[in-house]
């Protein structure tokens, strides 16, 4: 057998490109994060947007991505971004973030240092290409997107702005998907 088949199979290789049920209203992708869908009656909500692999497998989910929600603007959670908003969906970005959602070449040129671990904001992690944003995360502010109310959770960890998302799971409770927090 070859690595990548039978007893030579990584434990996750068996979730490479495809989105797994982890309950029945929340998805998980594998990607640079951890990507997660949370379905609603209308439609469903991505957290993190990683390379944006998992757009070419949204037909895996029980209903269609209305909205991407960033937590933070580090490129292994939010690279995707432009992607997903070319493909029409709206994007959602904390908005202590949205200059560097919206501008990263200005961001870029701003830094003080090259190095990108004297600051907070690790320059070098933000994203490459800028995004079409449809809406700002205001901390604790409460949304309403394709049919699920969802909270915006201040966690500054990684990032100063970073940001949770919570809801509640009909078969988990509540769920609070945070990015990096708990390693912060």
């Amino acid at each position: 057998e070859t690595p990548g088949e039978g007893p030579f199979m990584h434990e996750h290789q068996a979730d490479i490109l495809k989105w797994i049920r982890l309950a029945d209203d929340v998805y998980r992708f594998r990607d640079s994060c951890n990507v997660y869908a949370l379905i609603g009656d209308s439609g469903s909500v991505i957290i993190d947007a990683g390379t944006g692999a998992w757009l070419d497998h949204v037909e895996q989910l029980p209903k269609e991505p209305a909205a991407l929600l960033c937590t933070h603007f580090f490129r292994d959670h939010a690279e995707g971004a432009a992607y997903a908003a070319r493909a029409g969906l709206k994007i959602y970005v904390p908005e202590a973030e949205l200059d560097i959602f919206v501008d990263p070449h200005m961001h870029h040129l701003q830094r003080e240092t090259i190095c990108s671990f004297d600051s907070v904001y690790w320059h070098h992690f933000a994203p490459i290409e800028p995004v079409a944003i449809a809406g700002v995360l205001k901390d604790h502010e409460i949304l309403e997107l394709a049919g699920l109310k969802l909270e915006v959770v201040p966690l500054p960890g990684a990032t100063i702005g970073q940001i949770g998302v919570a809801f509640l799971s009909s078969e988990l409770g509540s769920v609070l998907c945070s990015a990096e927090t708990i390693h912060s």
